[in-house]
């Protein structure tokens, strides 16, 4: 995580590394929730379940709980800005 210039190096696809940058109120919480952590798992997205780091699938489901909750009504993904 580059706090500075808010952002951090995330792997894709094939093993690619590409910055991507994050909102202050993004890092505020990302900050949050990294201090209550205390795994040790360099991944930013965790589960309490082995193997820790939280799939895409995992992470699809949430965002689709997140945005049904908020009554969002067109299809939201990882992706979508």
């Amino acid at each position: 995580m580059n706090w500075q210039n808010r952002s951090t190096v995330v792997r894709g696809k094939g093993g690619k590394e590409r910055e991507v940058y994050f909102s202050t109120r993004c890092g505020i919480w990302l900050k949050r929730y990294l201090e209550e952590r205390h795994d040790g798992d360099p991944a930013i997205f965790v589960t309490e379940r082995d193997p820790h780091r939280m799939s895409i699938a995992q992470m699809r489901y949430i965002i689709r709980r997140i945005s049904d909750r908020a009554m969002i009504n067109k299809t939201i993904h990882p992706h979508r800005t």
